[in-house]
C-alpha cells in the first residue's frame, strides 16, 4: 500500500509544479499591441489590437486616465475598459475619443499587463481646433429665408447636434423635426445638414458638436427684407362716364332753350291775337 500512495504524492506533485510552470508563463506572457490608425482626430476610430495572447480566452483592454477616451467590443457599450475575446491569440477593440490627446491603452489578462500601445488624437477643443468642415449656403439671408447649413468630415459619428448662439430670431430644423436652438441630425458618409431659418437681422452662429466637443462652426448674416412701397393710388377720369354726363347736360340744356323759346314763342302770339281783336272793334265804335 506504502508504493501506490508514493506514486500517487509524487503524481500530485508533478501536477502542482505543472500549474506553477504554466501560472507562470501566464504572468510573463508578452503581447504586442497596436493601433490603426495609431493617430486619428476627435470622432474618428482606431482599431487596438493584441496578438500573441497565447491560450489565454478573454483579455482586457484599458485606458489610461486621459480624459475623453473610450473602448468598444463585441457590440457592447463603450467603456473606459472592456474585456474582449480572444480568438487564436488575437484580440482587439475599437477606440475612439471626444478630446484631443495622446490616449495609452493596455491590455492584460485581468490580473497581469501584457502590453500597451498609444493613439494620437487631434482636434477638438472649440473653433480654433475645429475637425468638421461647416458650411452655409447661402451663407447671407434675407429675414424669413431658409440658408442649409452643412457639417462635412465627421468619420464615424452616427449623430452630431447643431446648435444656435444666443442671438435672437434664429431657428434650426432637420428631418422634418420642429424647428429649434439646437438639433440632432443623422450623419450619413460623414456629412450631416440642417436648415436655418430667422426672422430678425443679425449675424448667426452655427456649432456643430458631437454632443460634448465643438467640431466646427459657420455664420449666417440675415438681412431685414427691403421695404415694400405700394403704389399710391392715383385719380382716374372716367372717359366714358364723363361724356356720358356732358351729353345728358347738354341735353338738359337743349331741352330747356327749347322750352323757354316755346314759353316766349306762345306769349308772343297770344299777345299779338289780343292786339289783332282790340283794333277792329276800336274801329267799329269809332265808325
Amino acid at each position: 500500500m506504502r508504493r501506490p500512495l508514493r506514486t500517487l504524492f509524487a503524481a500530485l506533485a508533478g501536477t502542482a509544479l505543472a500549474l506553477g510552470g504554466t501560472t507562470a508563463a501566464l504572468a510573463q506572457t508578452t503581447a504586442e499591441v497596436s493601433a490603426s490608425p495609431a493617430s486619428i482626430q476627435v470622432g474618428e476610430k482606431s482599431t487596438i489590437t493584441a496578438t500573441g495572447l497565447g491560450d489565454l480566452t478573454t483579455a482586457t483592454f484599458g485606458l489610461d486616465a486621459t480624459p475623453g477616451g473610450e473602448l468598444s467590443a463585441d457590440g457592447g457599450a463603450p467603456a473606459a475598459s472592456v474585456e474582449v475575446t480572444v480568438s487564436g491569440g488575437r484580440a482587439s477593440a475599437e477606440f475612439s475619443a471626444t478630446e484631443a490627446g495622446t490616449f495609452t491603452v493596455a491590455v492584460t489578462n485581468g490580473e497581469t499587463p501584457l502590453g500597451t500601445t498609444t493613439v494620437t488624437v487631434t482636434g477638438g477643443g472649440g473653433s480654433g481646433g475645429s475637425v468638421a468642415e461647416v458650411s452655409a449656403s447661402p451663407a447671407d439671408v434675407d429675414a424669413g429665408e431658409t440658408a442649409t447649413v452643412t457639417a462635412k468630415g465627421l468619420g464615424e459619428l452616427s449623430t452630431v447636434t447643431f446648435g444656435l448662439d444666443d442671438t435672437p430670431g434664429g431657428e434650426l430644423s432637420a428631418a422634418g423635426g420642429q424647428p429649434s436652438s439646437s438639433v440632432r441630425v443623422n450623419v450619413e458618409g460623414g456629412t450631416a445638414t440642417a436648415e436655418f431659418t430667422a426672422t430678425e437681422a443679425g449675424t448667426f452662429t452655427v456649432a456643430v458638436s458631437d454632443g460634448e466637443t465643438v467640431l466646427g462652426t459657420t455664420t449666417v448674416t440675415v438681412s431685414a427684407p427691403a421695404p415694400t412701397v405700394e403704389p399710391t393710388p392715383t385719380a382716374t377720369t372716367d372717359t366714358d362716364g364723363g361724356s356720358g354726363d356732358g351729353a345728358l347736360i347738354a341735353i338738359i340744356v337743349i331741352l330747356a332753350v327749347l322750352v323757354v323759346a316755346a314759353i316766349v314763342t306762345l306769349i308772343v302770339i297770344a299777345r299779338r291775337r289780343r292786339s289783332g281783336t282790340g283794333t277792329p272793334g276800336a274801329d267799329s265804335a269809332a265808325g
